[in-house]
């Protein structure tokens, strides 16, 4: 939170693809930020979105793979289980700070 209270405007991106969702950040942000902005995030105009999107979805496989949870296709399209490890999840990780 103190991060964020440093800002003069905080501009937050969703793509409104689930609306409980989008009711749920607006009512946070709202609640604890007097200079919170919505913006409609468009994947195709914002290449930090798609990263971090890409990121994000790397993680939860992580996760997933970690607890024996892959879904059938998940399994599928990745092969094996080192080929996630090894194409995907190591460079995400090298990138971390």
């Amino acid at each position: 939170m103190e991060y964020f209270y440093n800002f003069d405007k905080i501009i937050a991106y969703y793509d409104n693809g689930q609306v409980e969702l989008s009711t749920i950040l607006n009512a946070a942000f709202s609640i604890q930020f007097s200079n919170i902005e919505f913006r409609k995030a468009e994947p195709q105009k914002y290449r930090l979105l798609q990263a971090a999107d890409f990121i994000c979805s790397m993680e939860l496989l992580r996760i997933k793979r970690d607890e024996k949870r892959l879904s059938k296709s998940e399994e599928r399209f990745f092969y094996k289980p080192q080929e996630l490890k090894k194409v995907f999840l190591k460079s995400v990780e090298k990138k971390k700070l």
